[in-house]
């Protein structure tokens, strides 16, 4: 799909990748990057669920964090619904379809669950856009290309033509409305972007603290990388470093990509049409519970 990068690996065309299991990895697609790192709370799998997708092509990369709050089967079981609708919409270039969906699928687990909330980022490597929404999660950071300052990335509250007509009312547990906000970003080389997870905002500071949306930019401006593969695992040590000795105990998981010079290969582009004819293929790494819920469907 994409040219080789020193340690990272190729998503293969029409997959969906991920879960809500321990997971690091990195991934080298068409005009992007990105790395995936999602370390639930002191154990193997936890309530953060990081997504994946390429398309047939390898054009449209499409990326997912969600965080339902609720009993583990429920979870598992809303995790899954949300991995198939990924590999239902792996194709599509706008992902208005994907988020009004997703909305449904909150809607309709609203009684099981407490609040599930998500970001959603198609990035499409021709033009090198990528269109994003946020459902309650906290504002991506961007750092363009030879800056060092990290700014949040804040969208416009959604509208028909963005998540469309599903957002109107608003059960309990379901973020409203008001708080999808969408956007557009044209990347240029080597600009980059860091998604992560409302829980990681929760770890307790040594002085007591709560690290909250503000306290973490500080702390990843302040984090210094050499390359961006060691950004996530910098992070991750300065949390340690600030933080007090139970902050295992919350879900850790960040997603960061960086635009590239990459291109789809010429073979991707002639097998393109035959894999159309085909169904998304699903690599899922999920806790047992949720392997008997699928067994279940």
């Amino acid at each position: 799909m994409a040219d080789g990068t020193t340690g990272a690996e190729q998503l293969q065309c029409m997959t969906v990748w991920g879960g809500n299991g321990a997971l690091q990895k990195w991934f080298a697609l068409p005009a992007l990057e990105v790395w995936v790192y999602n370390r639930p709370a002191g154990k193997q799998f936890g309530n953060t669920t990081c997504y994946v997708s390429s398309c047939a092509s390898g054009r449209i990369t499409r990326l997912l964090l969600a965080e339902p709050c609720g009993p583990e089967a429920s979870v598992h079981g809303l995790s899954l619904q949300l991995g198939d609708l990924m590999a239902a919409n792996v194709n599509q270039i706008q992902q208005k379809n994907f988020v009004r969906g997703m909305y449904e699928t909150f809607t309709a687990a609203a009684t099981d669950l407490g609040l599930a909330t998500a970001l959603v980022g198609s990035f499409f490597s021709p033009t090198r856009r990528l269109v994003y929404c946020n459902a309650g999660t906290p504002p991506p950071l961007t750092r363009a290309a030879g800056e060092t300052h990290w700014v949040p990335l804040k969208g416009e509250t959604a509208s028909v033509s963005g998540a469309g007509d599903a957002i109107s009312e608003t059960p309990p547990g379901v973020v409203g409305r008001d708080e999808y906000q969408c956007g557009t970003l044209t990347l240029q080389t080597n600009d980059l972007v860091l998604m992560y997870n409302e829980s990681l905002l929760e770890v307790r500071l040594e002085d007591g603290r709560v690290l909250g949306v503000e306290g973490f930019r500080d702390l990843v401006q302040r984090t210094h990388a050499e390359s961006p593969e060691q950004v996530v695992p910098a992070i991750v040590k300065s949390l340690e470093k600030v933080a007090q000795q139970d902050w295992n105990t919350v879900d850790l998981t960040m997603i960061l990509c960086r635009c590239s010079e990459t291109r789809t290969t010429w073979k991707a582009n002639l097998l393109a049409p035959l894999r159309l004819l085909g169904t998304a293929n699903k690599q899922l790494e999920f806790a047992p519970t949720a392997s008997i819920l699928a067994a279940n469907r």
